[in-house]
């Protein structure tokens, strides 16, 4: 990302709705006594009611269990809620009491809306300053954005270092963070001479939008219509469009309106 573009501010806004699915198991029995769990299942639990994994959607009871139990992934998550509704300087407000509450998470989607001005005024020195500190901690998305602000034109309050931001950016890609995953993955694929290199290519494309990176689901999406040097999949091609709509992504959004045209 060596710029803050319309595309890029859009897939950060999704970004900041996105709420993963958390890795706990949930019926309606842990619902009626959720109480009984700890401060961090019960923020978890109403995740998947919100989301309506496992059991039936209720919004309003996750709502309610997440201002109850008042901890640092509840107000993550609760930040999340307040984006969908499109609310973003309410979203922006509870992001940073997650944040300052410890949780890296909400620290890294905090540094993202001052590098975005997302809900509040774009202030790239001090979301480098929150990356850079991240970063220290092998936290592979902030090793990322602390590469691509230091290719970034123009910035003073940073020494530029070509080499070592590419180092940063590399490594951020092999240990995993979606954002450098779609983008690598989307320069080997423009760049790829045989299908051996383009199967490479959408590996990291796919991981990226497993971890519901918009643009590499919206682009995996694309692929998987087309049968774009991939096997076609209409059915799945659709799982990861429908996805990418449901975070308010706009251009999946009009990629959805057209298919529905041609229907």
């Amino acid at each position: 990302m060596n710029d803050i573009n319309e595309i890029n501010i859009q897939a950060f806004r999704c970004e900041m709705r996105s709420i993963p699915i958390p890795k706990i198991k949930i019926d309606e029995t842990k619902i009626s006594n959720i109480s009984s769990f700890s401060p961090a299942e019960q923020s978890d639990l109403a995740a998947l009611l919100y989301l309506g994994e496992g059991i039936a959607a209720d919004k309003k009871k996750a709502r309610e269990i997440w201002q109850r139990v008042d901890n640092d992934t509840a107000h993550l998550y609760l930040s999340a809620d307040f984006f969908r509704l499109k609310k973003l300087p309410e979203g922006f407000k509870l992001l940073q009491k997650a944040a300052n509450e410890g949780n890296k998470t909400a620290q890294l989607r905090f540094a993202y809306c001052l590098l975005m001005g997302i809900g509040t005024e774009i202030n790239i020195d001090k979301a480098y300053k929150i990356f850079d500190k991240l970063a220290h901690e092998k936290i592979p998305c902030a090793f990322y954005f602390v590469g691509a602000i230091q290719l970034m034109p123009n910035q003073n309050f940073i020494t530029p270092n070509k080499e070592r931001a590419q180092e940063k950016l590399m490594w951020s890609v092999k240990n995993g963070c979606k954002f450098a995953l779609f983008e690598q993955g989307a320069i080997q694929f423009s760049q790829a001479k045989n299908q051996t290199e383009k199967n490479e290519a959408y590996a990291l494309i796919k991981k990226a939008a497993d971890q519901n990176e918009v643009r590499a689901m919206l682009y995996y999406a694309v692929s998987l219509a087309k049968g774009e040097g991939i096997k076609q999949d209409l059915e799945l091609a659709e799982k990861y469009l429908q996805r990418c709509v449901e975070l308010g992504f706009e251009p999946a959004i009009e990629a959805m309106k057209e298919t529905i045209k041609k229907i």
